[in-house]
């Protein structure tokens, strides 16, 4: 390792010997270590776990104060974060059991030669750390991308919901207005064969006025500015009667149509084309 991280490291030990392999295996040359922090008892430890921030610590089992996994419980449950590493004396089963229960990064016994490896080993435990944290902010960002996710695909859901619904009101909405355009298309086509009915209804009686009218030219000198107001709006009414006759709408075939049934029907058609 030519390039140092600069990786720090709390050393709870409290044998003189061990704390000067430690110390000198930690701060050779190529070590990854820049600050390499003693603790000759679990206050101390305490202390120093509390005013700095370390990215592994070293903790030997038998220190004053306190056994080495009881005080990684302790430090765990203020808060510290970084992965422990115990070293031991005397190793056997049951502290290895008790030391990988208490989630320790990794366990080490104090033999003759273990200071010859420790900058490599904690370094790993350091990495490996790293990116545990590493990937369990990556599984949590993921876990929140996929929460929102959800959340916008059951809003889109109830948008689709509620544009559906609202297509479904414009269509029923459309369906009326074509069918009371519908009505009024009837009614307007009634009103047209109501209209020319008419017309014919009256031309007949119109003309018998105009006959009887034209039969009665030079009549007595006292009945005619009479007859000439009658002739007048005889010639009225028929001007309005030929006007009705010509707007377009198309002559009704029935010679005597029934003026009392069309009147009924167009008033038909009216009540149901306004709702009424």
């Amino acid at each position: 390792m030519s390039e140092s991280p600069g990786l720090t490291v709390l050393v709870v030990e409290d044998d003189p010997a061990h704390q000067l392999l430690i110390r000198r295996a930690l701060t050779e040359d190529e070590s990854p270590f820049s600050v390499v922090q003693f603790a000759d008892n679990s206050v101390d430890a305490e202390h120093f776990a509390r005013q700095m921030s370390f990215d592994v610590l070293l903790v030997d089992n038998r220190i004053p104060g306190r056994r080495g996994l009881d005080l990684i419980s302790f430090l765990k449950s203020e808060g510290a974060t970084a992965p422990f590493v115990l070293m031991t004396s005397a190793g056997n089963e049951e502290l290895a059991v008790h030391a990988y229960r208490s989630q320790v990064a990794d366990y080490i016994v104090k033999d003759s030669s273990f200071w010859r490896d420790l900058p490599q080993l904690l370094a790993r435990v350091v990495e490996e750390d790293r990116a545990r944290k590493n990937e369990k902010r990556l599984r949590e960002r993921l876990e929140r991308a996929n929460q929102r996710l959800d959340e916008l695909n059951t809003e889109v859901q109830l948008q689709n919901q509620q544009l559906l619904g609202t297509q479904a009101e414009v269509k029923a909405r459309n369906d009326e207005l074509e069918a009371l355009n519908r009505r009024l298309r009837d009614a307007y086509q009634t009103l047209g064969d109501f209209t020319v009915a008419l017309a014919h209804s009256l031309g007949k009686p119109l003309a018998a006025v105009q006959s009887s009218l034209a039969a009665l030219d030079g009549a007595a000198p006292k009945a005619a500015p009479h007859l000439a107001e009658l002739e007048k709006a005889a010639h009225h009414i028929a001007s309005i009667l030929e006007r009705i006759q010509t707007m377009g709408v198309e002559q009704h075939e029935d010679p005597s149509p029934d003026l009392d049934a069309l009147f009924d029907r167009l008033r038909a058609d009216l009540q149901r084309g306004t709702g009424g």
